[in-house]
C-alpha cells in the first residue's frame, strides 16, 4: 500500500476553491459573449479557447497533493486527443472527392513549407549565439519538431482564405514531427521475439520507426473499417471508432512513436477504405469538438503548473512564438494574395464541400506541441507547448481586430 496522502493546506485549498470560481465565471463569460453586442468577449470566449484558459487556471489553482496523479491521467488524454485530430487530419485527403484547387496552389503552398523550415533553422542559427535563450533544447531533432508545427501553420493560414484545399503543407509538417519526435525518444524495442528468431527484431533508427508507425496507423484504419462496416446510430460509431483511435494511440505512445502521425494514416486508410463515407465524416465531424476541448484544456493544464512551478525556458518561449507569429502572418498575406491575384478554377461537377467542424488545422499543431511535453525537458516542452498557444492566441485577437476595423465597403455608383 502506498503512503497516505497529506491533507491539503488552508492556501492551496482557498486557492483551488478560488479556480473553480473563475473557471465557473469563464462559462458565465462564453455564454454571454454568444448574446448580441457582446462582440468584445467573443475572441477570447470561443470554444476553442474558452476551455484552454479553464485549463490554465485549473493547473495553477490545482491541489499539489492530488497534482501528479492527475497529471498522469490527463497525458493519457492528450494522447487520445493527439490521436483522434491526426484521423480527422486524415480524413480531409479523401481522394474520392473532387477538390477545387489549382496546381499552381499546392505548388505555392509547398514554397512557403520550405521557407518556413528554412526560417526556423535560421533563427536556431541565430540563437545558439546567445546562450541565455536556451539554446541547448533546440538542437537536432527538436528542431523538426517546430519546422512542423510551423509547417502545418502555413496549412491552416491557406484553409482561412480556401477551405477546400487539402492540406499539403500539413501533411508534410506532421510528417517531419515524427520523423523529430521518434529520434528524441532514442530507445528501440522489439517487435518480433520467438524461439525460431533469439535475437528478436529490433525497431531501431527513424526511418525504422516511422515505417512501423505507418503500418500501424495503417492497421489501425483496417481495424477501424471492419468496426464500422455495419450500419450503427451515431453513438455506437464513435465510441467504435474511439476504443480504435485509443488503442493506435496508446500503442503509438508506449512505443515512441507520434499518436497523430498513427491516427493521420488511419484516418486517410479509413477514409478511402469505407463504404460509409458519409457516415464516418459525420462521427468525425458531430465528436470532433470533445477531442478539441481534451486537448485544449490538457494543454492548458500543464501550461497552469508551469507557471505556478516557474519552470519555463523564457528564451525557448519568446523565440517560438515569434516564430509562430512571423510565418503565420506571413503566409495569411501570401494567401490573400493568391487568392486576389491567381484565379480560381470553376468548380467541379459533383463538388462535395468540407463538412463544416470536421478539423481545426491549428489544433494539429498543438497537438504536435503537447508531444513534445512527454519527451522533452519540462522547461523546454512547456515553453513551446506555451509558444505555440500564444502565437495562435494573438493570431485570434489580431484577426478580430482586423474584422472589426476593416473599411465598409464604397456604396455603388447610381
Amino acid at each position: 500500500m502506498g503512503s497516505p496522502v497529506p491533507a491539503p493546506d488552508l492556501i492551496d485549498l482557498g486557492r483551488f476553491c478560488l479556480g473553480l470560481v473563475l473557471i465557473g465565471g469563464l462559462r458565465v463569460l462564453a455564454q454571454m459573449s454568444r448574446r448580441p453586442g457582446a462582440e468584445f468577449w467573443a475572441p477570447l470566449m470561443a470554444p476553442r479557447l474558452h476551455y484552454g484558459l479553464a485549463g490554465v487556471l485549473s493547473g495553477y489553482t490545482f491541489l499539489p497533493q492530488l497534482a501528479p496523479a492527475f497529471a498522469a491521467l490527463l497525458a493519457i488524454v492528450l494522447v487520445f486527443c493527439g490521436a483522434w485530430v491526426g484521423v480527422a487530419a486524415g480524413c480531409s485527403f479523401d481522394l474520392r472527392r473532387e477538390y477545387q484547387h489549382r496546381f499552381l496552389g499546392l505548388l505555392l503552398e509547398g514554397g512557403q513549407a520550405g521557407l518556413a523550415m528554412a526560417a526556423v533553422l535560421l533563427a536556431a542559427f541565430l540563437v545558439n549565439h546567445f546562450p541565455a535563450a536556451g539554446s541547448i533544447y533546440l538542437n537536432g531533432a527538436a528542431l523538426e519538431v517546430v519546422c512542423g508545427i510551423c509547417m502545418v501553420g502555413i496549412s491552416a493560414a491557406g484553409a482561412e482564405q480556401q477551405a477546400n484545399r487539402p492540406p499539403l503543407a500539413a501533411l508534410c509538417g506532421a510528417l517531419l514531427a515524427a520523423l523529430g519526435i521518434s529520434q528524441l525518444h532514442g530507445s528501440p524495442f522489439p517487435l518480433l521475439s520467438s524461439p525460431l528468431v533469439p535475437r528478436g527484431l529490433i525497431v531501431d533508427g527513424q526511418l525504422g520507426k516511422l515505417l512501423f508507425g505507418s503500418m500501424l496507423g495503417c492497421g489501425i484504419g483496417v481495424l477501424a473499417d471492419l468496426a464500422t462496416r455495419d450500419e450503427h446510430p451515431l453513438a455506437v460509431r464513435c465510441y467504435l471508432v474511439a476504443g480504435v483511435v485509443l488503442l493506435g494511440g496508446g500503442i503509438a505512445a508506449a512505443l515512441g512513436l507520434e499518436p497523430l502521425w498513427v491516427g493521420l494514416l488511419a484516418g486517410a486508410w479509413l477514409i478511402n477504405a469505407t463504404l460509409r463515407r458519409l457516415d464516418i465524416l459525420e462521427t468525425i465531424s458531430q465528436s470532433y469538438s470533445f477531442a478539441q476541448s481534451g486537448l485544449l484544456f490538457g494543454g492548458g493544464w500543464f501550461l497552469g503548473e508551469a507557471l505556478l512551478a516557474g519552470g519555463t525556458n523564457l528564451g525557448v518561449f519568446a523565440w517560438a512564438a515569434l516564430l509562430v507569429l512571423v510565418l503565420r502572418l506571413a503566409a495569411r498575406l501570401s494567401s490573400r494574395l493568391e487568392v486576389r491575384y491567381v484565379p480560381a478554377e470553376r468548380p467541379h461537377r459533383g463538388h462535395r464541400p468540407v463538412p463544416a467542424g470536421a478539423l481545426d488545422l491549428d489544433d494539429v499543431g498543438l497537438a504536435l506541441a503537447a508531444s513534445l511535453l512527454r519527451i522533452l525537458p519540462s522547461e523546454a516542452g512547456i515553453a513551446l507547448m506555451g509558444a505555440v498557444a500564444a502565437g495562435q492566441l494573438c493570431l485570434r485577437l489580431i484577426g478580430w481586430w482586423s474584422r472589426r476595423w476593416r473599411p465598409p465597403a464604397p456604396a455603388p455608383l447610381l
